[in-house]
Parts: C-alpha cells; sequence; structure tokens
C-alpha cells in the first residue's frame, strides 16, 4: 500500500521479492499507472482497486482478470459521497466476472455526528450492490452496532489484537490505522529488533487502552458491549 505503490521505481521488484516470500500478498492501488499490468498475481494474491482510480485513463485490463487472484473494489462512503455518480460509475461493473466490493467508511470522519446521513447514503448504495449488481459483497472497517444495526444487518464490531498491528515508514509499531501515536520502536537502541513477544506485549497495552477509553465513554453500558461490539474501528477515537 502507499500512496500509490505503483509509482515506486522499483514496484515490479518489490511485488516479485513478497511473492517469493509470503503465501499471499494484498495490493491496493488507485490503478493509476500503467505498470500494473506488468505483474503476475498467484491464486492467492488480491488487488485491492480504491474507488477513486476512475478516470479517462483507466480500462478495464487493469483489472487483469485473465490472471489468477482475487479482485476487490474498495468504495469509500462518507456523509459527503455523492450517491448518483457512485452508482453511475458501478453500473459500467455490471457482470463484470470475479469481483468483488469491499464497502468502506471513511476512517477520518466522526461517524457518530453525521451518523442519519451516512446512514441514509450507504443504505443506498449497499442495495444497489446486493440488488442491481448481484455481486459478492463485505463491510470493512467493523462499525460500532450502535448506529447502523437496526437498519442494516451489520456483522460484530469486535477489534481484536489479532486483527491489529501496523509497523509504519518509521519502523514504529502503531495499534491500527486509526491510532497515530505509536506504541514502541521496532528497533532498540543497539539496533537490534524487538522480540515477537514485546511486539505482542505492546499491542495488548494498546487493546487495554482501547477498553478503557470505551468504558469511561459508557460504552459498557451498552447491550453489545463485549458481546458484540467494542467499538470497532471508530469508537474508542469519536465517542
Amino acid at each position: 500500500m502507499g500512496g500509490e505503490p505503483t509509482v515506486h521505481t522499483s514496484f515490479e521488484e518489490i511485488i516479485s521479492i513478497a511473492q517469493s516470500n509470503f503465501e499471499s500478498i494484498v495490493l491496493f492501488t488507485n490503478a493509476m499507472n500503467n505498470r500494473i499490468v506488468n505483474i503476475h498475481p498467484r491464486e492467492n494474491d488480491i488487488i485491492v482497486y480504491n474507488f477513486s482510480f476512475f478516470s479517462s485513463r483507466f480500462n478495464m485490463d487493469k483489472f487483469l482478470f485473465d490472471q489468477p487472484g482475487k479482485r476487490r473494489l474498495e468504495i469509500q462512503i462518507s456523509s459527503m459521497s455523492d450517491v448518483e455518480h457512485i452508482i453511475n460509475k458501478l453500473s459500467l461493473l455490471k457482470g463484470s466476472p470475479d469481483l468483488n466490493i469491499n464497502l468502506t467508511l471513511n476512517c477520518m470522519e466522526n461517524v457518530f455526528n453525521t451518523g442519519k446521513s451516512l446512514e441514509h447514503k450507504f443504505i443506498i448504495i449497499l442495495n444497489f450492490v446486493r440488488n442491481e449488481l448481484g455481486m459478492d459483497y463485505f463491510i470493512d472497517h467493523k462499525i460500532p452496532l450502535c448506529l447502523f444495526e437496526k437498519k442494516i444487518q451489520m456483522q460484530n464490531a469486535i477489534c481484536s489484537i489479532n486483527c491489529a498491528g501496523l509497523i509504519d515508514s518509521s519502523l514504529r509499531l502503531r495499534y491500527c490505522n486509526q491510532y497515530e501515536e505509536p506504541l514502541c520502536n521496532l528497533v532498540d537502541i543497539n539496533g537490534k529488533f524487538i522480540s515477537f513477544d514485546a511486539l505482542l506485549y505492546n499491542l495488548e497495552i494498546g487493546y487495554e487502552s482501547k477498553i478503557g477509553l470505551l468504558k469511561r465513554a459508557n460504552c459498557n453500558n451498552c447491550e453489545y458491549f463485549q458481546r458484540k461490539c467494542n467499538g470497532g474501528c471508530f469508537a474508542h477515537k469519536y465517542i
């Protein structure tokens, strides 16, 4: 992921090295750069296309449908989204093979302040994907159930250490993309990587800090708390 990884001067080489060391890799891209057609995804590889890639420079060849692996289209929905514009673009992809939809929210938006507008737009786009496109879809970002649960059949919004852990470009460990503050440095003062146990310990600290914030926000009085929901990807930041 990036920025836009395809503009890196060693893009193809980085993909090749990753494939040599991992059974599965995931590439996040806007597909604006023609170099994406130079890679060779395998059966377990996934390419996630950000919805903003649609432009006069985009062509269907960049989906690489003739090669193995999975393809996802990520649609970020916010309170400012132009629903008609999104649906018109999605209509162009009706009947595309082996493409599924990833509906996500803008993680920089306070979804608790914009919930009503956001819910309305989300439902319209969700129904279009489900009923008109007939594509497989899933909802990314674990959305707190107190927002949409009554109108959208939501999955559990349980955040756990198993889905956390982000290493930034300065080799610092962060709990996830929603946390700007690092938990620790991956390299100690002697220039050696910390142990995996130390890494897990710091993730546990991050998790307990998150749960503490939610308890102070009275989430523990909610019928869903720690049963079906512990704030997902948003509650710790905005409640």
